[in-house]
Parts: C-alpha cells; sequence; structure tokens
C-alpha cells in the first residue's frame, strides 16, 4: 500500500445513496403561559452497495489466467413517516412550566441481497461479476408510538429543577420473502420491546455566560432488523 497508493485491485465495487427528507411544524402560543407545535416528517433512504469486503479470494493456478470467487451485492432501503406533538403550560409558581408530548414513526424497510460469482485475474484484480442467485430478500414494518413528559421548577433564584420521562413501544412485524435458513435469514414474526426512560436534572446559572448542570437520564435502543433476523433462530 504503501508503495503503489493509487494501486486498487477493485474495477466494480460501489456505494451509492439516495436520501431525502420533508419536515412541517405548525407552532401555536394559546396565552402567554401555553403553547403547542406539531411536526410532520417524511424520510426516504436508499443505500446501495458492492462492498469491496464482502469480495472473496483466489488466485490462478497456471495454465489458468483467471479464478473465480465469491462476493455479494446489497440494497437497504427505508422509507418513514410520522409525526410530533408536544403543549407546554406554565404554571404560574416559581417559574415553573410541564411539557407533555406524543410521537409515532411508522418505517418500511426493504433488504435485497445477491450472491455473486467474481472473475478474478493473475494480477490480482477483480475484472467483474455475475449475479448466481438470491441470498436474502425481506421486508420489515416497524411502529414507534411514545409518549413522554417533562418538568421544570426553579425553587431557587438561578436553579433549575428538572424532571421528566418518554414511553416507547417498538413493534416488528419482519416478513422473509425468501425460505428461512442460516443463509437467508429467521422465518416470518411479529415482535414488540417497550421502555420506560427516566430522567432528572438540575442546572445553576453562574452567570450570563456560564452554567452547571447536572443530568441523570437513560435511553432505549431496540435490537435493529439485522440483528434480530439474519440468523435463523431469533
Amino acid at each position: 500500500y504503501r508503495n503503489n497508493p493509487e494501486k486498487s485491485y477493485q474495477t466494480f465495487t460501489e456505494r451509492t445513496d439516495v436520501n431525502s427528507r420533508v419536515s412541517t411544524s405548525l407552532e401555536t402560543d394559546w396565552s402567554d403561559v401555553t403553547s403547542t407545535r406539531a411536526t410532520l416528517f417524511w424520510r426516504d433512504n436508499s443505500h446501495g452497495q458492492i462492498p469491496s469486503y464482502s469480495l472473496g479470494s483466489c488466485v490462478p493456478v497456471s495454465p489458468a489466467t483467471t479464478c473465480t470467487t465469491n462476493g455479494r451485492q446489497n440494497d437497504n432501503s427505508y422509507t418513514s413517516y410520522g409525526v410530533d406533538s408536544q403543549v407546554s403550560h406554565g404554571l404560574g409558581f416559581m417559574d415553573s412550566r410541564v411539557i407533555f408530548g406524543a410521537g409515532w414513526d411508522r418505517t418500511g424497510n426493504d433488504y435485497d441481497e445477491d450472491n455473486l460469482a467474481v472473475l478474478r485475474d493473475s494480477a490480482l484484480r477483480y475484472l467483474s461479476y455475475t449475479v448466481t442467485g438470491k441470498r436474502r430478500r425481506y421486508d420489515a414494518l416497524i411502529d414507534n408510538p411514545s409518549l413522554y413528559f417533562q418538568g421544570e421548577i426553579k425553587p431557587l433564584d438561578k436553579t433549575t429543577l428538572v424532571l421528566g420521562g418518554r414511553y416507547d413501544l417498538i413493534r416488528y412485524d419482519f416478513d422473509n420473502h425468501l425460505m428461512p435458513s442460516s443463509a437467508t435469514g429467521a422465518p416470518d414474526e411479529k415482535r414488540e420491546f417497550s421502555h420506560f426512560s427516566p430522567r432528572l436534572g438540575v442546572a445553576r446559572e453562574l452567570d450570563r455566560e456560564a452554567e452547571l448542570f447536572l443530568n441523570l437520564s437513560e435511553g432505549f435502543v431496540p435490537p435493529e432488523v439485522s440483528q434480530l433476523y439474519s440468523s435463523l433462530d431469533v
């Protein structure tokens, strides 16, 4: 690599990403102490690749000038849409306020992967490939409704206490379009995860340019589709 930094054995590996995002928000102040916000969003991602790390290795045996090894190409795409809304209300004492919110995200995830026969020459270059069969093909519908709240109060001047929490429910509806196996993945399944994530914090304003804060919170990330269903057994 150091002697030939411009040299690559790959002649056709690639990666293509196409991403789109659209969102719109409506914010309304109903009074001096009450306001609402609602955001609608739509996302579309397409990620296709022939990765170099998926190509096997072979060396031609004389008198042959080429050899055949294996590889893969895949396309992983998803489209999601949803809404996030919240209401904020001041309580009228100690600069306190409460925030209540709800969200919903619905995502369709499609995955398609092919096995490849890859031709390699005596200079170890990967010359070309042909598709030999389907390795994986599935789609997964993912629903994520959520509820959250947060309360804030100033018991002392320049000191704010925060208490909040969020509840998430994640539903998977997995549909394998191939015969389930160790290579093609798990059989069709519906599964869900849920979790409540708390938050507690305190902030102290030191001056106009500095603040000291302490925050204790918890996040929640469910297993990804590939983690759950890439094997035969879930």
